[in-house]
């Protein structure tokens, strides 16, 4: 078994970079397809009514003759309440980002990584905890979105809606077992970060970055690293009623380098530097921007049990004249 040296540069020299756009599969970064003031706007009339169905749970409001038991009703207002709030809080978000990045880039035009995004300047943390609040998130949201349903499936006996409503209930069992899953791998492997040997990277030249590997590395089969540019679109399909608008993600770049093994840590805070050359003519990191275009670097690895696996965001952007 060989192992590897702390001070290892890792460098891709053979495989050429692969700079065809690619559909990725994955969540998008943006979570939704509406922005700033009217996410806000939308978000409004869903907060209203959410409100008022649980004011009516609640008996605060008596008018109307409605079927159902009050706790019911008071699932189905925070549906409405929630989805909501998820809106104008993206929107809100949304507009402060624009505001600041204006701000910074009239004073500081240099410096527009900056504004773009609050980065640590001395490294990159893995996204692995944002993925396991939202897989838990949207689980909760699910069961809570369908409690209606299974009422009337499991408790009125609505044939059609059981059925339907056991489905999704599947859905959501899969979709808790996956976030198990990460949060066994987050168990396993801690919290893992890449350093930066400079700050910020500037496309046409040489990105020097550092994998922590953290805990729970003590041997691999393999590791991947994917330095990778990440295109978000608006995409519209179907017409009419059948109108649909979604965020795609697609890969505009794509380097890669692999270290076979089976290899070992020396220790468990060794850090392996890897250079990538980026391309001269890519494009850079836009973070701030609807919807946002963004570089990463994907970490796999073969390990005994739970593999490894993490993204981590990388600032590249373009060299100021």
């Amino acid at each position: 078994m060989t192992t590897m040296p702390a001070s290892q540069t890792l460098h891709d020299d053979v495989a050429t970079p692969d700079t065809r756009r690619k559909r990725l599969g994955g969540n998008s970064r943006s979570g939704t397809t509406v922005y700033g003031w009217p996410a806000i706007l939308f978000g409004l009339p869903f907060i209203g009514i959410g409100v008022l169905i649980l004011l009516r749970a609640a008996n605060v409001i008596t008018s109307g003759d409605i079927h159902a038991p009050n706790w019911v009703l008071g699932t189905i207002g925070t549906v409405f309440a929630v989805v909501g709030l998820l809106f104008a809080f993206s929107g809100g978000k949304d507009v402060l980002r624009q505001l600041r990045l204006r701000r910074w880039t009239l004073q500081h035009p240099q410096e527009p990584w900056m504004a773009d995004h609050r980065w640590d300047i001395t490294g990159s943390s893995d996204e692995l905890g944002k993925n396991i609040v939202r897989t838990f998130f949207f689980a909760a949201f699910l069961a809570l979105f369908l409690v209606p349903f299974n009422y009337i499936g499991l408790v009125k006996g609505d044939l059609v809606f059981g059925f339907v409503s056991l489905a999704f209930d599947a859905a959501i069992l899969a979709m808790l077992g996956y976030g198990f899953y990460l949060l066994a791998r987050r168990i396993k492997y801690g919290r893992t970060r890449i350093r930066f040997a400079q700050f910020p990277l500037f496309l046409n030249d040489v990105a020097e970055v550092s994998f922590v590997p953290g805990r729970g590395w003590s041997a691999y089969d393999r590791i991947t690293f994917t330095l990778r540019c990440v295109e978000e679109v608006i995409e519209t399909s179907g017409h009419g009623k059948n109108r649909r608008t979604t965020i795609s993600r697609y890969q505009v770049y794509a380097d890669v380098f692999e270290v076979s093994g089976p290899g070992r840590f020396d220790a468990t805070d060794a850090a392996l530097p890897v250079t990538f050359l980026l391309p001269h003519d890519g494009p850079c990191t836009r973070l701030a921007q609807s919807p946002p275009t963004y570089w990463e670097l994907e970490v796999k690895a073969a390990t005994p049990g739970i593999d490894f696996c993490a993204t981590y965001l990388l600032p590249v952007y373009t060299r100021p004249s």
